[in-house]
């Protein structure tokens, strides 16, 4: 697990996912698909609440998990 950029692109876009540690790399799960960090300073942690979140230098969010809904479902 761990920050990968898109190999097919000249622009920064950095992305959270999970990979098999193959040649080439096979991505399984991204966490900011639709939301990459635009530039090197993305970090990923866990917040006191137990959410997963990935944000920038400025704390912008680009990707929050919903850990109290999903413990509402069950």
């Amino acid at each position: 697990m761990g920050f990968f950029s898109h190999v097919n692109t000249s622009e920064v876009r950095r992305y959270v996912g999970i990979w098999y540690t193959m040649d080439p790399k096979t991505v399984v799960w991204v966490a900011n698909r639709d939301n990459p960090v635009l530039d090197s300073t993305g970090v990923f942690t866990v917040a006191e609440d137990g959410n997963f979140k990935v944000l920038n230098k400025d704390q912008n969010v680009y990707f929050e998990t919903n850990y109290t809904a999903m413990c509402n479902l069950l």
